[in-house]
């Protein structure tokens, strides 16, 4: 139990408890006074709940006005060994929990700590005593009141701009030995890739060994090529045009396949794409018909537009 502060030898004729973040107030309600301060001897109601410390404390005060503290309360003073004019009948707790008021039967009211000092009923006659107050205001929590009614949406937001698929054209082109790419491919000519597989968009050809790109941007291409003598092959933008040389693959010895993958960037709308036999390379590449086994080996080319 907590020790008392400052009580002095007045017997205790009553104790009131205020618990932090919560009050207990027993008392009169004011209905309105004229003269001699008219007042009906009804209790007085208060809310049950505050949200100060999450009531882990309180006070005790006794007639006397000596008060005790509890917990995480705070002493910030008493009327405990003073002369009273009248016992104290009660303790209200300020919103924050900084402070209290003691109040005594015949109306006075003594501020502590935070409280304070919004006048009394001290020295007005009164038909009954003082039996206790409350607080108003402040950080206290209540019960909460009905829900209002739902208010009426919001206007709809601007619609933003349709969004671009990751992949939004794409194209497969292939070639099957020994039918296609039936001579050898010398310097500076494509390799053929006349069969259509899958497509979407407007990518296209315009030969066997020829394929238009219709948008400026960026596009993946991939390709994979079975030769039979040690070559290269590289990426050439317009027909007769431009050789990519960092998209140049190449082997010296073996009969692996050739393959390729690069990201190639258009400047203008509809230029030709092909996979060459670079300039200047010799002997001509012969495209592998048949290698591993019985079946036609296969040449691919995969063109997508990325950015």
């Amino acid at each position: 139990m907590g020790s008392r502060i400052r009580r002095s030898s007045v017997t205790v004729a009553a104790v009131a408890l205020l618990m932090v973040g919560t009050m207990v107030v027993l008392g009169e309600q004011q209905t309105g006074f004229t003269g001699s301060a008219t007042r009906s001897a009804r209790f007085a109601s208060a809310p049950r709940e505050a949200l100060i410390n999450n009531g882990s404390g309180y006070w005790l005060v006794s007639a006397d006005g000596g008060v005790f503290t509890f917990g995480t309360a705070q002493f910030y003073g008493s009327l405990g060994g003073t002369h009273l004019g009248s016992p104290i009948m009660g303790i209200v707790a300020t919103a924050d929990g900084g402070g209290y008021w003691l109040v005594a039967q015949n109306g006075a009211v003594t501020p502590f700590g935070d409280a304070v000092d919004n006048g009394s009923m001290s020295g007005k006659a009164l038909n009954v005593p003082e039996v206790g107050g409350t607080s108003t205001g402040g950080t206290g929590s209540s019960i909460p009141g009905p829900q209002g009614p739902t208010g009426a949406p919001g206007p709809v937001g601007p619609q933003g701009a349709p969004g671009t698929s990751a992949v939004s054209d794409y194209a497969e082109f292939y070639a099957l030995m020994p039918g296609d790419n039936a001579a050898n491919v010398v310097g500076g000519s494509p390799v053929q890739f006349p069969q259509d597989g899958p497509t979407v968009g407007t990518i296209s050809r315009s030969g066997p060994g020829i394929f238009t790109l219709p948008a400026v941007g960026t596009y993946r291409v991939s390709f994979q090529v079975s030769v039979t003598e040690p070559g290269q092959l590289e990426l050439e933008l317009d027909l007769n045009g431009t050789a990519q040389a960092y998209t140049v693959v190449g082997r010296a010895t073996g009969t692996s396949q050739l393959v390729g993958e690069s990201l190639v960037t258009t400047t203008s709308p509809g230029e030709s794409l092909e996979v060459i036999n670079p300039v200047g390379n010799s002997p001509a590449l012969t495209i592998t018909p048949n290698a591993g086994g019985t079946n036609s080996v296969s040449a691919s080319l995969v063109i997508q537009l990325v950015g």
